[in-house]
Protein backbone atom coordinates (compact mmCIF):
# COMPACT_ATOMS: atom_id res chain seq x y z
CA UNK A 1 0.00 0.00 0.00
CA UNK A 2 1.29 3.43 -0.99
CA UNK A 3 0.68 6.34 1.36
CA UNK A 4 0.39 9.60 -0.59
CA UNK A 5 0.06 12.95 1.18
CA UNK A 6 -1.18 16.05 -0.62
CA UNK A 7 0.16 19.08 1.25
CA UNK A 8 -1.99 22.16 0.86
CA UNK A 9 -2.64 25.55 2.38
CA UNK A 10 -4.92 25.38 5.42
CA UNK A 11 -8.53 25.42 4.20
CA UNK A 12 -7.67 24.82 0.55
CA UNK A 13 -10.19 23.04 -1.62
CA UNK A 14 -8.70 19.61 -2.24
CA UNK A 15 -11.59 17.17 -2.23
CA UNK A 16 -11.85 17.00 -6.02
CA UNK A 17 -8.09 16.61 -6.43
CA UNK A 18 -7.86 13.76 -3.94
CA UNK A 19 -10.86 12.08 -5.57
CA UNK A 20 -9.19 12.31 -8.99
CA UNK A 21 -5.92 10.98 -7.58
CA UNK A 22 -7.77 8.03 -6.01
CA UNK A 23 -9.50 7.30 -9.34
CA UNK A 24 -6.17 7.44 -11.20
CA UNK A 25 -4.53 5.09 -8.67
CA UNK A 26 -7.45 2.68 -8.99
CA UNK A 27 -7.19 2.71 -12.81
CA UNK A 28 -3.47 1.96 -12.58
CA UNK A 29 -4.12 -0.85 -10.13
CA UNK A 30 -2.17 0.84 -7.35
CA UNK A 31 -3.41 0.30 -3.82
CA UNK A 32 -2.98 3.81 -2.42
CA UNK A 33 -4.15 5.86 0.54
CA UNK A 34 -4.41 9.49 -0.51
CA UNK A 35 -5.09 12.22 2.04
CA UNK A 36 -4.80 15.99 2.04
CA UNK A 37 -3.38 17.87 5.00
CA UNK A 38 -2.35 21.46 5.70
CA UNK A 39 1.42 22.00 5.61
CA UNK A 40 1.37 22.80 9.33
CA UNK A 41 0.80 19.08 10.07
CA UNK A 42 3.64 17.91 7.82
CA UNK A 43 6.06 17.27 10.72
CA UNK A 44 3.66 14.75 12.26
CA UNK A 45 2.87 12.93 9.02
CA UNK A 46 6.15 12.92 7.09
CA UNK A 47 7.45 9.65 8.53
CA UNK A 48 4.54 7.57 7.24
CA UNK A 49 4.48 9.09 3.75
CA UNK A 50 5.75 7.32 0.65
CA UNK A 51 4.97 10.22 -1.71
CA UNK A 52 4.44 13.85 -0.80
CA UNK A 53 2.77 16.17 -3.32
CA UNK A 54 2.68 19.92 -2.80
CA UNK A 55 -0.54 21.69 -3.72
CA UNK A 56 -0.50 24.84 -5.87
CA UNK A 57 -0.63 27.24 -2.92
CA UNK A 58 2.30 25.59 -1.14
CA UNK A 59 4.63 25.20 -4.12
CA UNK A 60 6.49 28.39 -3.17
CA UNK A 61 7.62 26.69 0.06
CA UNK A 62 9.23 23.78 -1.85
CA UNK A 63 12.82 24.89 -1.23
CA UNK A 64 12.13 25.25 2.48
CA UNK A 65 10.62 21.77 2.63
CA UNK A 66 13.50 20.28 0.60
CA UNK A 67 16.08 21.77 2.99
CA UNK A 68 14.17 20.84 6.15
CA UNK A 69 13.44 17.22 5.25
CA UNK A 70 16.51 16.34 3.15
CA UNK A 71 18.02 14.18 5.89
CA UNK A 72 14.87 12.03 5.96
CA UNK A 73 15.24 11.29 2.24
CA UNK A 74 11.89 12.84 1.34
CA UNK A 75 11.59 14.45 -2.07
CA UNK A 76 8.77 16.88 -2.66
CA UNK A 77 7.01 17.23 -5.96
CA UNK A 78 4.72 20.10 -6.86
CA UNK A 79 1.38 19.02 -8.35
CA UNK A 80 2.15 20.89 -11.57
CA UNK A 81 5.43 18.98 -11.92
CA UNK A 82 3.61 15.70 -11.31
CA UNK A 83 0.99 16.60 -13.90
CA UNK A 84 3.70 17.48 -16.44
CA UNK A 85 5.41 14.14 -15.85
CA UNK A 86 2.04 12.43 -16.35
CA UNK A 87 1.71 14.18 -19.71
CA UNK A 88 -0.83 16.87 -18.84
CA UNK A 89 -0.75 19.93 -21.08
CA UNK A 90 -0.84 23.46 -19.67
CA UNK A 91 -4.58 23.88 -20.41
CA UNK A 92 -5.29 20.51 -18.77
CA UNK A 93 -3.26 21.55 -15.69
CA UNK A 94 -5.17 24.82 -15.55
CA UNK A 95 -8.61 23.18 -15.70
CA UNK A 96 -7.74 20.15 -13.51
CA UNK A 97 -5.59 21.77 -10.81
CA UNK A 98 -5.85 25.56 -10.82
CA UNK A 99 -9.57 26.08 -11.45
CA UNK A 100 -10.76 23.59 -8.80
CA UNK A 101 -8.48 25.27 -6.25
CA UNK A 102 -9.91 28.75 -6.93
CA UNK A 103 -13.61 27.82 -7.15
CA UNK A 104 -14.31 29.20 -3.64
CA UNK A 105 -12.98 32.58 -4.81
CA UNK A 106 -15.04 32.39 -8.01
CA UNK A 107 -18.13 31.58 -5.95
CA UNK A 108 -17.53 34.50 -3.56
CA UNK A 109 -17.14 36.89 -6.50
CA UNK A 110 -20.29 35.52 -8.14
CA UNK A 111 -22.42 36.14 -5.06
CA UNK A 112 -21.05 39.62 -4.41
CA UNK A 113 -21.41 40.63 -8.06
CA UNK A 114 -25.04 39.46 -8.16
CA UNK A 115 -25.80 41.89 -5.35
CA UNK A 116 -23.66 44.63 -6.92
CA UNK A 117 -25.38 44.32 -10.30
CA UNK A 118 -28.75 45.16 -8.76
CA UNK A 119 -27.27 48.07 -6.80
CA UNK A 120 -25.84 49.80 -9.88
CA UNK A 121 -27.23 53.31 -9.98
CA UNK A 122 -24.60 56.03 -10.42
CA UNK A 123 -23.50 55.32 -13.99
CA UNK A 124 -26.89 55.27 -15.70
CA UNK A 125 -28.18 58.16 -13.56
CA UNK A 126 -25.23 60.49 -14.13
CA UNK A 127 -24.62 59.71 -17.79
CA UNK A 128 -28.07 59.18 -19.33
CA UNK A 129 -30.68 59.40 -16.53
CA UNK A 130 -32.36 56.35 -18.05
CA UNK A 131 -31.12 56.91 -21.55
CA UNK A 132 -32.80 57.26 -24.86
CA UNK A 133 -36.14 55.45 -24.73
CA UNK A 134 -35.26 54.09 -21.24
CA UNK A 135 -32.49 51.89 -22.69
CA UNK A 136 -30.29 52.27 -19.60
CA UNK A 137 -33.03 52.34 -16.98
CA UNK A 138 -32.23 49.82 -14.26
CA UNK A 139 -34.49 48.69 -11.42
CA UNK A 140 -32.60 50.86 -8.94
CA UNK A 141 -33.10 53.88 -11.22
CA UNK A 142 -36.82 53.06 -11.48
CA UNK A 143 -37.04 52.95 -7.67
CA UNK A 144 -35.39 56.37 -7.49
CA UNK A 145 -37.63 57.85 -10.22
CA UNK A 146 -40.84 56.56 -8.62
CA UNK A 147 -39.79 57.60 -5.11
CA UNK A 148 -38.28 61.03 -5.67
CA UNK A 149 -39.40 62.28 -9.09
CA UNK A 150 -42.98 60.94 -9.26
CA UNK A 151 -43.43 60.88 -5.48
CA UNK A 152 -45.04 57.41 -5.68
CA UNK A 153 -43.55 55.81 -2.57
CA UNK A 154 -45.80 52.74 -2.74
CA UNK A 155 -44.63 51.82 -6.23
CA UNK A 156 -40.99 52.50 -5.27
CA UNK A 157 -41.36 50.27 -2.22
CA UNK A 158 -42.92 47.49 -4.31
CA UNK A 159 -40.08 47.70 -6.84
CA UNK A 160 -37.52 47.61 -4.03
CA UNK A 161 -39.14 44.43 -2.73
CA UNK A 162 -39.11 42.90 -6.22
CA UNK A 163 -35.43 43.78 -6.50
CA UNK A 164 -34.76 42.22 -3.07
CA UNK A 165 -36.60 39.02 -4.02
CA UNK A 166 -34.71 38.78 -7.32
CA UNK A 167 -31.35 39.15 -5.55
CA UNK A 168 -32.39 36.64 -2.89
CA UNK A 169 -33.52 34.07 -5.48
CA UNK A 170 -30.33 34.39 -7.51
CA UNK A 171 -28.26 34.07 -4.34
CA UNK A 172 -30.21 30.97 -3.28
CA UNK A 173 -29.61 29.45 -6.73
CA UNK A 174 -25.89 30.21 -6.44
CA UNK A 175 -25.65 28.67 -2.95
CA UNK A 176 -27.68 25.63 -4.01
CA UNK A 177 -25.55 25.02 -7.09
CA UNK A 178 -22.23 25.42 -5.26
CA UNK A 179 -22.22 21.80 -4.06
CA UNK A 180 -21.81 20.76 -7.70
CA UNK A 181 -18.94 23.02 -8.72
CA UNK A 182 -17.25 24.57 -5.65
CA UNK A 183 -14.60 22.41 -3.97
CA UNK A 184 -13.77 23.05 -0.31
CA UNK A 185 -11.24 21.36 1.94
CA UNK A 186 -12.40 18.16 3.55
Amino acid sequence: MVNIILVCEHGASTSMLTDRMKDAAKQLGVDAVINAYPYTKLDELIDGADIVLLGPQVRFKKKTFDAKYAEKGVEFMVMYEAATIDGATKPRQFFSITVPMITPVIFYNLVTQIAQAFQEFNGPYIITQGGPRNATTLVSLLVYNYAFKSNEMGMACALAWVMFIAVALLTVVAFTSQKHWVYYAD
